[in-house]
């Protein structure tokens, strides 16, 4: 799959979120997710939590390349 394919299948994964969002109901509140503010700001645990996860799919996501230059030879992998 090319980058701007790839491109476009986040766009269009970002408007299917927030058409689904426009009409989520939430509970037990029964409040529409489009009316309530979620712009609170992270605790430390929060944020050192995020921190880790994103270590940690950076570090999945380089094991998943290396085993793909592995399987078919880094020569024969397209440059993007």
């Amino acid at each position: 799959m090319t980058t701007s394919r790839l491109g476009g299948l986040a766009r269009r994964s970002i408007d299917v979120a927030i058409d689904i969002a426009s009409d989520k109901l939430l509970m037990p509140e029964m409040l529409l997710l489009r009316d309530t503010s979620r712009a609170a700001v992270p605790d430390l645990e929060n944020r050192v939590a995020v921190a880790l996860s994103r270590a940690h799919s950076f570090r999945g996501a380089r094991e998943v390349a290396e085993l793909m230059a592995d399987l078919i030879g880094a020569s024969t992998m397209p440059l993007l």
